[in-house]
């Protein structure tokens, strides 16, 4: 696998943790992918889906988060949970945070 489908892949994975654990749209997830490979300065995704306007995942943390204000213990739960999901991918693909 070539680094490129690599990177693919792990966005890709990534992406549908965030879908499947915090409600993210999927009529998002090629543009997610896309801009993650494309673009060396993107730092954030404001991807909302469970965790209101403030749903964001972390590109250099491989983490997400939420408006302080948010915070909910349902939401605070998603977002422990789905890390936990994003770190489980980047292990399998060889990722450091």
């Amino acid at each position: 696998m070539t680094p490129k489908m690599n990177e693919e892949s792990f966005y890709r994975h990534i992406y549908h943790a965030l879908m499947q654990y915090a409600g993210a749209s999927p009529a998002e997830a090629f543009h997610f992918a896309y801009a993650h490979l494309n673009d060396s300065y993107l730092q954030e995704w404001r991807f909302q889906g469970k965790l209101g306007f403030g749903g964001k995942y972390w590109r250099e943390r491989n983490e997400i988060s939420c408006y302080k204000e948010d915070e909910t213990p349902e939401r605070l739960k998603i977002i422990e949970e789905t890390n936990a999901k994003l770190k489980e991918i980047a292990n399998q693909h060889g990722k450091k945070f």
